[in-house]
């Protein structure tokens, strides 16, 4: 009888301690590997420089490689698109738009991007009706100019995974997956990116943005015309930040930088919004009478761009200032570019010569 009951107990016994074993083994191995990945990325991220937009994506500056640089805020990065500019016309662009990027933030970026890259050939800066009354965010400022910046280090205080929140108490790599899917992608870009593979025609090469613009449409409340709407002045130079926007310009003449202001399209129900169109016009022109290397391109105009189609904008509304290209603008603006940006580098030689 007793001799049954210890062979009974020995297996159970046995089995009881690997299963322990194992869940130890499991946890040290979950820790372990965490603590390596996190190290690996703080690495990372410090070494290889890698910024991040407001949209989260990411951003490289390798030496050399981009001859083109788009500056402007949410509404130039949701209409100049590397992507056209590359495929169309065999442009490297790198876009630094982003919300909350004003004059002072691209005079700052130009300064870092020209002692990491070079000097650009051409530069696009998509301007908005209010460029010249609005300033730069700080955080963003800051960040750029040495600042602590975002994603060096991760923070399980932080973290959170509602995909799996049991699991998440338990598990140190389930929790941070959001933050590992993001290295390992980012590792996987910056690859590619820095060891690139020869050149292909079918091939975007690594560093050139992929996203091609926001999806969907003016909805139709936004397109009825009130009897009545707020109107909205325009604000000219200086402005806010237009000390710096000065500075910009002449630090890219000095640099033989080929410059485009590109006013950007407005959905219709801004465009009369924003009313005075033509001192805008004619603020931005007295700057291309000043500076040889600058172009202006007025694509906020009816006769040069469909701004009443609403299927060509994401949003807008009367009494607002701000509308957004949907991604069919993008592509749009990037024939009328393809176009203009040939034209203007030739008018460009000829003034050198």
């Amino acid at each position: 009888m007793n001799s049954s009951i210890s062979v009974f107990k020995k297996p159970v016994l046995r089995n009881g301690m690997i299963a322990v074993s194992c869940l130890v083994f499991l946890f040290l191995l979950d820790r372990g590997l965490y603590r390596m990945t996190a190290t690996v990325a703080a690495g990372f991220y410090k070494k290889a420089e890698v910024g991040r937009d407001w949209y989260g994506q990411t951003e490289f500056v390798r030496p050399g490689f981009y001859n083109a640089l788009i500056a402007g805020t949410s509404r130039a990065k949701e209409a100049i698109m590397p992507l056209y500019l590359y495929k169309q016309l065999g442009i490297r662009a790198l876009s630094s738009a982003s919300p909350g990027r004003y004059p002072r933030y691209h005079y700052q970026y130009y300064l870092q991007f020209r002692q990491q890259n070079g000097p650009p050939t051409l530069y696009i800066y998509g301007l908005d009706y209010f460029t010249f009354v609005k300033e730069s965010n700080e955080k963003q400022l800051q960040g750029l100019m040495g600042g602590e910046k975002e994603r060096k280090t991760w923070d399980l205080r932080v973290m959170q995974n509602p995909d799996s929140p049991f699991w998440s108490r338990l598990s140190h790599l389930i929790r941070a997956k959001k933050e590992v899917d993001a290295f390992f992608v980012d590792f996987i870009d910056y690859l590619s990116f820095r060891f690139p593979v020869a050149a292909r025609g079918d091939l975007t090469p690594g560093g050139i943005s992929r996203y091609k613009g926001l999806y969907g449409t003016v909805p139709a409340e936004n397109r009825l015309r009130p009897a009545h709407w707020e109107k909205a002045p325009y604000d000219p130079l200086p402005g806010v930040e237009g000390e710096y926007f000065i500075k910009l310009l002449e630090d890219l003449r000095r640099d033989r930088v080929m410059v485009i202001l590109l006013i950007i399209p407005e959905f219709i129900a801004v465009y009369e919004t924003n009313f005075q169109h033509e001192r805008q016009l004619e603020d931005l022109k007295n700057l291309e009478k000043r500076f040889q290397n600058l172009f202006v391109l007025d694509y906020n105009n009816p006769r040069h761009f469909e701004i009443d189609n609403p299927a060509l904008f994401a949003d807008g509304r009367y009494g607002e200032r701000i509308s957004h290209l949907s991604v069919f603008g993008a592509e749009r603006l990037a024939h009328n570019l393809a176009v203009d940006i040939p034209r203007l580098q030739q008018e460009w030689q000829g003034r050198r010569q």
